[in-house]
């Protein structure tokens, strides 16, 4: 197998890992806590948007990939 292939592997397994852990801990954490409550808790709220921001970057650039970078 080429290098190219496992070059793509890696970053395509990475991606889905980011989208994994980032929405799906963003999603843990907004239903296992009311809103409200997150929202006071000045760790939460960051724990929150960094998963949110990890699982939204992950998902658009597996959907670059997937899709086709413009030249």
């Amino acid at each position: 197998m080429s290098d190219d292939f496992w070059s793509k592997l890696d970053a395509y397994l990475f991606k889905a890992l980011g989208l994994i852990l980032g929405g799906g801990g963003c999603v843990a954490l907004a239903v296992n806590n009311p809103l409200e409550k997150l929202t006071h808790n000045p760790y939460g709220v960051v724990i929150f948007f960094s998963f949110g921001a990890m699982g939204l970057y992950s998902l658009y650039s597996l959907a670059l990939d997937l899709l086709g970078k413009p030249e």
